[in-house]
C-alpha cells in the first residue's frame, strides 16, 4: 500500500496529480528519454495516470487531519467573500483574475 511506505517526514500526496506521480515506475521510465522513445515511456506512464488514486489521497488527508474535500471545505469556509471585503473594488472588467 502506498501510504504504508510514506514516512510523516516525507512528501505526501495532496492532490491526485502528486499521489499520480508517485505511482509511475521511475525506473522502467529512464532509458526512454533518452532513446526518445516516446510510445514506451507513454506505456510505462499510463498505468499511474489511469490508476485511482483518490481513496489514497482521502486516507492520507484523514489521517494529518486536512481537509478531505479542500475544494468543499474552501466553498464552505467563505474565504472569498471574506477577502472580498478587504480589496478595494474593481474598476473595468478584469475578470477577478487580477
Amino acid at each position: 500500500m502506498l501510504l504504508a511506505s510514506v514516512q510523516v517526514t516525507e512528501f505526501l500526496p495532496w492532490s491526485v496529480f502528486e499521489g499520480s506521480a508517485l505511482l509511475v515506475d521511475r525506473a522502467g521510465l529512464e532509458g526512454y528519454p533518452d532513446e526518445h522513445d516516446v510510445v514506451m515511456a507513454n506505456r510505462t506512464l499510463k498505468p499511474a495516470y489511469n490508476t485511482d488514486v483518490l481513496p489514497i489521497l482521502t486516507m492520507v488527508r484523514q489521517r494529518c487531519s486536512g481537509a478531505i474535500d479542500p475544494v468543499v471545505t474552501y466553498r464552505n469556509a467563505e474565504y472569498r467573500a471574506q477577502v472580498a471585503q478587504t480589496l478595494p473594488a474593481s474598476k473595468g472588467s478584469c475578470g477577478g483574475i487580477l
